[in-house]
């Protein structure tokens, strides 16, 4: 009998499964830093995991079961586990297929530019390193669909020019707000740019993620986090401004005008440690009378990640002084870069910021919460008017932030925001505050082949003893049509409130005065779309061609008018003042086509883009202010060209393009842009008392109906880690303006030499 029972028992372990075992393993990217947070499944069994922070994994399997790696922006990698196979090495590529690409910006979280439900560009660092640019401001207006004008930012003709004070766009630094507290001015000189990861712009209205100023888009520019082994890059340049067509606009009787300066960077990780430093000393001496720019920069990224938490601990800071010159209008068109009566702004400058970060994983929650304190300081020389024009602002902002993912996959992003503004400056009368106080929630869930998110923001806004409260929405989907094929539309609501500078600002430009208005209301608006992204991969051949549909309404809009505000004065009370005028209605389309074409020692890469925006006043007749003098001030009235109905400031088309060659060590490149003539701007511009007081800007706008068209040039070499550059601007040397009685500048020549040590 017991014989009978072993024989039975045998015969059972015999027809039993073998036990499967455990399979112990890394996950790494080519250089060799681990990846972690990296999905592996068993397709055999369904089972599953993540990699930790070291890449590290285990998961059951057998011989012959198959284990899937997947993340977001990365290749698909399959393994097939062989007999006796306890341990691995996964190497994880990143995807070459644009596609695949990752951004943070259009939900706050990781997510693959396919899935997205809105118009983004990426812009990678290339033509930032190979352009040169004294600020990040010159590389944003060679992204499709926008332009730049005097600082500030216009996406899709969603805004003019606006004196610079306040921005319809939300310029961000790793996703920290880069503006002034009292103005809202972008701060371009503060960006580092040698260790630039991306640029990501989101075209339309974002204000439920991002709050004020993102009505019309956000820009977000990504920094690159150190990896495995140290890198230090220093880049020294030397450039010469060209003399203009016409003799007459040489103010600086042939004496010539000169750039130079040095950036340079070092980033490392030891440890749990990472620590970037950054330095940038530049001097202008500007292509206009007295236009000056002399400044030094010191910037320090810090982050120690912390294993207990699977977070990080971080600090950025940033100092830079300076000396600078700002120039408003000409003294007429055959004089275009002397200043007005010889009437310069002379600046000691000074800006500091200093973000705490904190990052923590708890289950599936990702917990951030960071803060920024930002100081602008514009002391103006000159005895005479140091009193009136110097500003100074402080500006506080803070941002607890979680996202994660429940009830059958819905990811979320949700958060409370509030920030702080303060100035005590001549320019704004005195002491101002202002401060916003606002919680908000996107939603994503994918299923099957589509991607839905809707997001809400209740936000409350207050400016000295005035407050104001408002709630958006916004909704948007995707779906994938083919293998390289996505459609997707998306609705969204946005809101600017008024600056310090807006209501407050009291001062003189030459002969006319800028004037203060308590009364402005925020604006407010909508944008709609509706968008194809298609993948381009044929052979060596990677690209996306994206073609929208869009339309933004806005209501209460903001700008500056003219008018006669106050009798018996010096001036007349002339002068200009920022109110609410008419409603408006921007559509029309926007198309790029991107991509990468690879092929023996070489590749061409190209950027280009064209957009065709209409944007007209809904009511053009309807009365918007009264003046000191009775006069009805209506968008008919204010407007140069008041039978087109189209609004100031705004080209009706634009064009971008950049293309790169790299072949054995050489590259050459050449960039393109046209901005269509500007069909209306402020009737003041072109009529008594500024058409006689700054002559010219009229006879300017007629010579440039056709609109302007800009090259660009470079061509490099790289030795050995070392890279010498020349670099042409304008390359034909047009006279051009983009805002009335702004020349642009001449022909300009860089040569540029970058050293890396890695």
């Amino acid at each position: 009998m017991l014989r009978l029972k072993i024989i039975i028992s045998t015969c059972f372990l015999f027809l039993e499964p073998a036990s499967a075992q455990f399979i112990k393993g890394k996950v790494i990217e080519d250089n060799g830093e681990p990846v972690e947070n990296v999905s592996v499944k068993n397709i055999s069994t369904g089972e599953g995991g993540t990699t930790n922070d070291s890449g590290n994994f285990v998961i059951k399997g057998l011989a012959g079961e198959i284990l899937e790696f997947t993340k977001t922006g990365y290749t698909v990698y399959t393994k097939t586990l062989l007999k006796d196979e306890k341990i691995l090495n996964i190497l994880f590529r990143k995807s070459d297929n644009p596609l695949d690409e990752v951004v943070i910006s259009a939900s706050k979280t990781a997510q693959e530019l396919k899935n997205t439900s809105v118009s983004m560009e990426v812009i990678k660092p290339y033509i930032v390193q190979n352009k040169n640019p004294l600020t990040a401001e010159n590389i944003i207006d060679q992204i499709p669909g926008v332009q730049t004008i005097n600082g500030q930012v216009v996406i899709r003709s969603g805004s003019g020019w606006s004196y610079g004070a306040g921005s319809r766009v939300m310029v961000m630094l790793d996703g920290m707000p880069l503006a002034s507290g009292d103005a809202g001015q972008v701060q371009w000189s503060f960006i580092p740019l040698d260790n630039l990861q991306s640029m990501e712009v989101i075209k339309g209205a974002s204000s439920v993620l991002f709050g004020s100023s993102a009505l019309n888009g956000v820009i977000n520019i990504r920094t690159a986090s150190p990896g495995p082994k140290p890198v230090t890059r220093a880049t020294v340049f030397f450039g010469k401004y060209g003399k203009p067509e016409e003799s007459s606009l040489d103010w600086n009787n042939g004496k010539p005008l000169f750039t130079y300066g040095i950036r340079a960077f070092h980033s490392r990780k030891y440890g749990k440690n990472s620590l970037t430093l950054n330095i940038n000393t530049m001097n202008d001496d500007g292509y206009r009378m007295s236009d000056k720019d002399d400044r030094g920069r010191f910037g320090i990224q810090y982050k120690r990640d912390i294993k207990k938490i699977k977070g990080s601990l971080g600090l950025d800071a940033n100092i830079q002084s300076g000396h600078s010159s700002s120039f408003l209008l000409w003294q007429s068109n055959s004089l275009a870069y002397t200043s007005l009566d010889s009437n310069i702004t002379e600046s000691q400058t000074f800006r500091f910021n200093l973000d705490p970060r904190f990052i923590a994983f708890t289950g599936r929650f990702k917990h951030l919460l960071q803060a920024r304190y930002l100081r602008v300081s514009n002391e103006v020389i000159q005895q005479k008017t140091r009193e009136i024009q110097s500003n100074f602002s402080d500006f506080y902002f803070i941002e607890y932030q979680i996202s994660g993912s429940f009830f059958n996959q819905i990811r979320f992003t949700g958060g409370i925001t509030g920030n702080l503004a303060s100035s005590n400056s001549p320019l704004y009368q005195g002491l101002q505050n202002s401060s916003n106080a606002a919680v908000f929630l996107q939603l994503n869930k994918k299923y099957r082949k589509w991607n839905i998110d809707a997001g809400t923001r209740y936000e409350r806004y207050q400016l000295n003893d005035y407050k104001e409260a408002k709630p958006v929405f916004r909704a948007g989907v995707s779906r994938a049509m083919g293998k390289s094929t996505f459609a997707r539309a998306s609705f969204g609501q946005g809101y600017r409130f008024p600056t310090i500078a807006e209501s407050y600002i009291l001062t003189n430009v030459g002969p006319l005065k800028i004037y203060p208005n308590t009364e402005l209301r925020s604006e407010q608006g909508w944008n709609a779309e509706i968008g194809i992204k298609q993948g381009l991969v044929l052979g060596k051949l990677n690209g996306i061609l994206d073609v929208a549909l869009f339309r933004m309404e806005y209501t209460r809009m903001m700008e500056f008018a003219f008018g006669q505000w106050e009798r018996n004065t010096s001036t007349f009370g002339f002068g200009f003042r920022s109110l609410n005028v008419s409603d408006a209605r921007i559509e029309g389309i926007d198309v790029s086509l991107t991509g990468i074409y690879k092929f023996n020692k070489g590749n061409i890469k190209w950027l280009t883009g064209y957009t065709y925006a209409n944007a007209v006043a809904l009511d053009p007749d309807k009365v918007f202010y009264v003046d000191s003098m009775g006069n009805q001030l209506t968008f008919n009235s204010t407007s140069s060209n008041p039978e087109t109905g189209f609004l100031k400031y705004r080209p009706k088309n634009l064009v971008r393009a950049d293309m790169q060659i790299e072949f054995y060590g050489f590259e050459t490149g050449i960039s393109f842009r046209y901005n269509s003539a500007l069909i209306n701007v402020d009737k003041a511009f072109v009529s008594f008392p500024i058409s006689l007081v700054v002559p010219g800007i009229q006879e300017t706008r007629d010579q440039g109906k056709n609109g302007d068209y800009i090259f660009d040039l470079r061509v490099a070499k790289s030795f050995k880690k070392r890279k010498l550059a020349f670099i042409v601007n304008n390359v034909l040397n047009r006279f051009y303006m983009t805002r009335p009685s702004e020349a642009m500048p001449p022909r300009s020549f860089m040569l540029q030499y970058t050293r890396t040590i890695d």
